[in-house]
């Protein structure tokens, strides 16, 4: 299974939510995600949007002032 990065370092709310949504619907289901993130509050936006949207978030991490989110595209039960 491939990994693909989305890259939203340097964008400030709500650019990284809006970039994200906007490539979740252009993956196949079963695709594996990592966005990189520098806004503080863009990780708490993207578990939101995956649970809204039936993705599955798997983690969260911070790496200095990047934040690691790796997604599973329609890997969650969940409103579509």
């Amino acid at each position: 299974m491939t990994l693909t990065q989305i890259d939203t370092t340097g964008l400030n709310c709500p650019l990284p939510f809006f970039k994200l949504r906007r490539a979740l619907s252009g993956f196949a289901q079963g695709t594996r995600l990592e966005v990189l993130s520098t806004d503080p509050l863009a990780p708490g936006d993207f578990a939101e949007l995956c649970a809204a949207l039936g993705h599955l978030l798997l983690e969260t991490t911070q790496d200095g002032p990047v934040a690691r989110t790796m997604i599973v595209v329609g890997g969650a039960q969940g409103p579509k």
